[in-house]
């Protein structure tokens, strides 16, 4: 008899705690002596078992680790096949390999996502840490279903300091010319991440407004980006975007946008030019609020190195 274990439950409410995430198994395709099965693949002595009872309802499974695999087996001595296939539905004796819902990693929000619950159970400003260059990077989620259904976009909870070239120092060339040392940057700070964490990050189209003294809004393409002033501060300096922009949930406070390069209140770049002269870009001040040029140095153009909050998205597979 094909019946199936699907992911996903909107009805469900709360959220993973710090050290532990929730699967969330909706049982309407079951019948109530089926009995779902949770095995943690990081320690397979542990497992859960859940017999059905109401078909229709939600049961929900506190782990303390990311990766499990479910099945659904009609006996608890039953001992369930190995992983046959990933998908959204299982039958009686195959199993699901699954991430827990657990907010803390990004493998835990990818499978929030997949299971289309990020609104019960993610929040704005939840933290996650990542690897990069072998070391703990902190992100927060600041847009949660801003851009499109069942995605969140994190940005950086710290200053990442970018070396640039001051040849390349023009609010046109330097973010839009495709030796641009943003962008460069952007992408050795992905090329630093974990494999494992880096698959997941989204290729995304993003706008900027890179000229000076101009009304037109670009267009780049990254997996790792830099917010535009209007996911900062809510306004730009001149124009209109040409992709849909929206302020960052994160950022509507003031207080919220300031951010530190090494425990030091620091301005950091947007990704736009400012529209009083061409060696100038449109950065976020220490008080959080829009100013022009800055970076890590008073004067970036020296060539030392620049202040950027990088940024990337994870959306569900389906």
């Amino acid at each position: 008899m094909s019946r199936g274990i699907k992911l996903g439950a909107s009805a469900i409410t709360g959220g993973g705690g710090s050290t532990t995430g929730k699967i969330v198994v909706d049982t309407t395709n079951l019948v109530a002596t089926d009995i779902v099965r949770v095995q943690s693949l990081v320690n397979p002595s542990v497992i859960y078992n859940e017999t059905v009872g109401t078909p229709g309802d939600y049961i929900v499974f506190t782990v303390d680790s990311d990766l499990y695999k479910i099945c659904l087996v009609q006996e608890i001595e039953e001992t369930p096949t190995e992983v046959v296939t990933i998908k959204r539905t299982v039958d009686v004796g195959q199993c699901l390999e699954v991430n827990a819902l657990n907010k803390t990693t990004l493998g835990g929000i990818q499978a929030i996502l997949n299971s289309h619950t990020e609104s019960e159970l993610l929040s704005i400003g939840d933290e996650v840490t990542i690897t990069v260059n072998n070391e703990p990077w902190v992100m927060q989620i600041a847009g949660i279903n801003l851009y499109d259904t069942h995605e969140v976009t994190l940005v950086s909870k710290d200053i990442y300091a970018m070396s640039i070239v001051s040849n390349h120092y023009t609010n046109s060339a330097f973010w839009n010319d495709t030796t641009s040392y943003l962008l460069a940057s952007l992408t050795a700070f992905y090329n630093a991440m974990l494999p494992t964490e880096a698959a997941l990050l989204k290729q995304i189209e993003k706008n900027m407004r890179g000229s000076y003294n101009s009304n037109v809004w670009s267009t780049y393409t990254a997996k790792v980006f830099v917010p535009n002033s209007v996911e900062i501060f809510g306004t730009t300096d001149a124009g209109t975007p040409s992709l849909p922009t929206y302020q960052y949930p994160l950022f509507l406070n003031q207080a919220d946008r300031i951010k530190y390069y090494q425990n030091t209140v620091t301005n950091y770049w947007t990704c736009d030019g400012a529209t009083n002269r061409s060696a100038d870009v449109i950065m976020c001040t220490k008080t959080g609020t829009k100013g022009r040029d800055g970076g890590i140095n008073a004067d970036p153009s020296s060539g030392v190195q620049a202040g950027v909050v990088p940024c990337f998205r994870l959306t569900a597979d389906s």
